[in-house]
């Protein structure tokens, strides 16, 4: 007989008797158990690098690294242990309702709006702070705002929508948030009309990327016209196109140059002059490689 000493890995042996008391046949039948926790605790470095890291791989590696099989409600149990352990359990996403109003109370004129699917999952989350919608509703800001996504590396996947601005020392302003599960159209729309919503019938340039999901959504909440595209996200992207068809690196590189120039003319004159030589740019680009 043996117990383990208090709260440490010892182990104390109380009783030893040393003869056998069991037959072969009892030996054959003994299967090891393991425990879910202890499992997920060997494999956590795989699972936390890997998301896709699956049950079956976990029964896989257990069987190879310790000549032991395990069940796959084992391995699914034993992820699970090391979500909740990372992450903390699925019940923390109820607090969310509380959460939002906890914010709305503390923090005055703060937007924080969630939805829902069936039995209550949570399905979406806005927030956009009073003190930042205050400052840029005040003027001290820049009329215009990037909106941006990226994708959240957790166990619960999705992704996270942003509106920023900058401020007068040229620094990132936060203005507006959201959790989506994707960057598809009813997510990108929902954030939209929060967002204009925030905004307060304040007329602001929407600088965006091409996806056209948000750029759908930008013409049915704002109508399209106080969009602008990120000149940097424009340009690697015309050189990943344009690059394959062999054009003129030097015709493209001449191309994006005037395009870099638009925002900084003081005159109309200009503007209609540049943009101009953009056009006999391009026009002069695919003779060339329509001539090749």
């Amino acid at each position: 007989m043996a117990n383990c000493k208090g709260s440490t890995n010892l182990v104390c042996v109380i009783m030893f008797r040393n003869e056998h008391l069991h037959n072969a046949e009892d030996a054959n039948n003994y299967k090891l158990t393991f425990r879910s926790k202890q499992v997920g605790l060997l494999f956590k470095n795989r699972i936390v690098d890997k998301l896709e890291y699956l049950p079956r791989d976990i029964r896989k590696d257990f069987e190879h690294a310790f000549q032991c099989r395990i069940n796959y409600g084992s391995g699914w149990r034993a992820k699970e242990k090391v979500k909740e352990a990372i992450t903390g359990p699925s019940i923390t996403f109820h607090l969310v309702p509380w959460m939002c109003r906890r914010l709305v109370k503390a923090i005055p004129n703060t937007r924080a709006i969630r939805t829902s699917i069936d039995e209550g999952k949570f399905k979406q989350l806005f927030v956009s702070y009073g003190c930042s919608i205050a400052a840029f509703r005040s003027s001290y800001l820049r009329p215009f705002l990037k909106l941006d996504a990226c994708f959240l590396t957790g166990y619960h996947w999705g992704h996270i929508l942003s509106a920023s601005a900058h401020d007068t020392d040229d620094g990132l302003y936060p203005l507006a948030y959201a959790i989506v599960s994707s960057e598809n159209e009813e997510d990108w729309l929902w954030f939209l009309v929060n967002l204009k919503e925030v905004l307060g019938g304040c007329q602001v340039v929407l600088v965006t990327d091409r996806n056209t999901s948000l750029l759908n959504g930008i013409i049915k909440v704002f109508c399209g016209d106080c969009n602008a595209w990120c000149l940097r996200h424009l340009s690697v992207t015309t050189l990943l196109v344009l690059i394959p068809k062999h054009y003129d690196m030097n015709q493209i590189s001449g191309t994006l140059t005037f395009c870099r120039q638009l925002p900084r003319t003081p005159r109309y004159f200009t503007y209609q002059s540049l943009v101009g030589s953009i056009i006999i740019q391009v026009i002069e680009a695919e003779l060339v490689r329509c001539s090749k």
